[in-house]
């Protein structure tokens, strides 16, 4: 019998800089469950700071796998989170968590202590070092202007390509899984979403799939 089981990913800056970091934390994800026999019922993702225990979708999420009786699956510990006050929201529920680096095992209390000190020590010393770096190269040259110049014609452009051409993938992939349910009879574009929904096969962003959002996709 397998079990239920919702992942989450995070990534601290945006997709502008962290294009691939999501899709590869899933992948591993995907493994992970495909490995231990678990079933991917909800996915949550965010561009957010570890060290912000108010995340909307990691609270979704926690709170998805404690009303649902399951699992909650990261690629790492320092992608739950990087402080050491998420205790409070996950103290009572480590036996709902999975790590991929830590393999199918429920994570212990002491280790898990740890490597969030740790995890919450790196955070801290990649700040102080962002922040030294910067105040010495502007007392050498305070005309030094910080960021990319060309990234309106460089970063936001290759971004975009990435997005398109992994929402073209995703939508090869469902019309594919679309055409298999009208041949199985369902012929309508709600009955299809609300099949799609049922088989834990949801859109892009984890949301479920609507007559409205369907029908924008596999009408091209």
């Amino acid at each position: 019998m397998t079990r239920n089981v919702v992942t989450y990913r995070r990534c601290s800056t945006d997709v502008t800089k962290q294009a691939n970091s999501l899709m590869v934390q899933q992948s591993i994800i995907s493994e992970f469950c495909r490995r231990y026999g678990y079933t991917i019922v909800d996915e949550f993702s965010e561009y957010a700071s570890g060290r912000d225990d108010t995340r909307v979708e990691f609270n979704r999420a926690l709170q998805y796998a404690i009303d649902n009786d399951c699992l909650l699956v990261c690629h790492r510990i320092d992608r739950l989170g990087r402080s050491m006050s998420i205790f409070s929201a996950i103290g009572s529920h480590l036996s709902r968590l999975r790590f991929c680096e830590l393999g199918d095992m429920e994570p212990n209390l002491m280790a898990l202590s740890v490597m969030l000190a740790a995890a919450t020590q790196e955070s801290i010393n990649t700040g102080i070092r962002v922040k030294t770096t910067i105040a010495v190269i502007k007392e050498r040259d305070p005309s030094r202007r910080f960021g990319n110049p060309r990234i309106h014609s460089t970063a936001i452009p290759a971004s975009l390509k990435v997005r398109q051409s992994n929402a073209a993938v995703f939508n090869e992939h469902l019309n594919s899984v679309v055409c298999d349910l009208r041949k199985a009879g369902y012929t309508t574009t709600g009955a299809i979403a609300n099949r799609l929904n049922d088989l834990g096969i949801l859109t892009r962003s984890g949301k479920l799939w609507t007559y409205h959002n369907l029908h924008r996709v596999i009408r091209r």
